[in-house]
Order: C-alpha cells, then structure tokens, then sequence
C-alpha cells in the first residue's frame, strides 16, 4: 500500500518539476522546499512540513517582487492549499489565470467552494455542506481537494446517519459502507477511509472487518493523533468483541496474531496502547 502511495506522490513530485523546469534560482528554491514539505507531511511530520512551506513561500515573494509568473504564483496557492489558506490560495490562482494559467479559475472556485464548505460545516449546516463536498468529490481535479472533500463527505454522512431510528440506520449504513469501498478501491493507500470503513462496520456489528480495518489504518498512518488514539481505541474494542465471538483454534489463532502487533507496536499490553503511557 505505501509503495502505490509513493508512487502517487513521485508521479505529482515528476509532473512539478516538469511544469516548473525552466525557472529562476528563488523559484527553484520555492519548488525544493515544496517537495521537501509534501515529503515530511506523507510521513506526519506536520512541524517540519509547516517550516518548508513557509520557507517556499519566503522564496516566492522574492521571486513574484523579481519576476512574477504563472508558475510562481501556481506554486504558491498550491502551497497556500495545503496551509488551508482558502482565500489566499483562491486569490493565487486567480492571479495565475491571469498570467496565463488556464485551469486558475477553475481552481480558485474549488478552492472557495472548500473554503465555504468548511465554514458552513462549522456553523452547523449539515446538508447544504454534504452537497458542496460530494460536488467537490465527484468534479475537483485538485488532489487535496478531492481527498478532503471525500473525507468531509462521508464523515458528515456517518454523523448523520447514526441519528436516525435502528431500521433506516441498518439500511444507510449498507449504503455508506458500499460507498467508502468504493473509495477505498480508488485510493487504497489513504488510511482514513479504512479508517472509516472500521468505523461503519462496528456500527453494522461486522467485528472482523472493523478489527482488520483499524489495523490496516494504523499501518498507513493516520494523519493526527486524535484519529491515530480513536483509532487505536477501534482496533482494542472490535479485537474484544472478536474474541468474543471465537472459539478454539480459531480464538488462539486470533490472540497469537494479536499480541504480534502489540509486539510490533510497542504497546504494554492488549488493552494500553503506548500513548496511554506517556
């Protein structure tokens, strides 16, 4: 799984430096700290990726005072994007547009259209939110945006979902989780949809896939550690709930391979995950 996800990332890594080859030293500098970023924050390294990005923008103010260009400021709203700048990256590709840059205005609607999703998300409109994320999902060509669009979109979906009577609840949970496979089939590196899909199958009481799930989760790497600990918390709970409903070989087979990943997690025990010994 994280080879296609490294793969993912070299063919956006290649397709950067192809789009940015003939540019100026500050621009080129820019485009290294932004690879270096994108490298520490796929391995969750959040603070030193916040300090190459910042070093990346630092370079492309220089470079836009110099020599602004579509490339400088595509760069920059990229970054800004990852920053979750909203309207500073909005305004970034709105500029590239001008500079040449075609798909700047297609992007700086996504960008706002995010922008507003998560506002409205915050005030608590739920259903007018769901729209603008599954629209997002279904049309962003932005690979953040798409990520984060699809993630809100199911999350909300779930919140909801778990608020309605038991058979209509049975009924839309079938539906999501045929819905987060599918995503999961389209992006199979991105552990917060096994994350999810852990999640959902507790709730449809399908403890083995949860328990596989949550393991498959925390092996990817979960990208905060409120997620990470949830997480966590998943994986004790449906291997209880598992064990349960085990019996001989099969429930000694179960407790040998799981105390091979308590092992390999370093955690004290079944039951206390390292971070509860901190």
């Amino acid at each position: 799984m994280n080879k296609i996800k490294n793969t993912i990332q070299l063919i956006f890594t290649l397709h950067i430096f192809l789009y940015f080859f003939s540019c100026s030293s500050y621009l080129k500098d820019a485009k290294i700290y932004y690879i270096q970023a994108n490298h520490f924050d796929e391995n969750f390294n959040t603070e030193q990726a916040l300090k190459y990005h910042k070093k990346a923008l630092e370079k492309l103010e220089k470079e836009i005072r110099k020599n602004p260009s579509s490339q400088a400021f595509v760069l920059k709203g990229l970054i800004e994007l990852n920053l979750e700048k909203w309207e500073d990256a909005k305004g970034s590709f709105l500029i590239a547009k001008d500079f040449g840059f075609e798909e700047g205005g297609k992007w700086a609607k996504e960008v706002s259209l995010a922008g507003v999703g998560i506002t409205l998300e915050k005030m608590g409109i739920q259903d007018a939110t769901i729209s603008i994320w599954a629209n997002l999902y279904r049309k962003s060509k932005i690979g953040k945006i798409k990520e984060l669009a699809s993630q809100k979109m199911v999350d909300m979906e779930l919140s909801l979902i778990l608020e309605i009577d038991e058979k209509e609840r049975q009924k839309n949970l079938n539906e999501l989780l045929k819905n987060v496979k599918s995503l999961i089939i389209e992006d199979p590196s991105n552990s917060y949809f096994h994350y999810l899909l852990s999640q959902i199958s507790s709730h449809l009481d399908d403890w083995k896939t949860s328990y596989e799930e949550a393991i498959m989760a925390k092996e990817l790497g979960l990208r905060t550690e409120k997620i990470r600990r949830d997480n966590d918390l998943q994986i004790i709970f449906s291997y209880k709930n598992l064990i349960k409903s085990s019996e001989g070989n099969e429930k000694e087979k179960l407790n040998r391979v799981y105390m091979q990943w308590i092992k390999r997690w370093k955690w004290k025990d079944g039951e206390t995950p390292d971070w509860k010994e901190r």
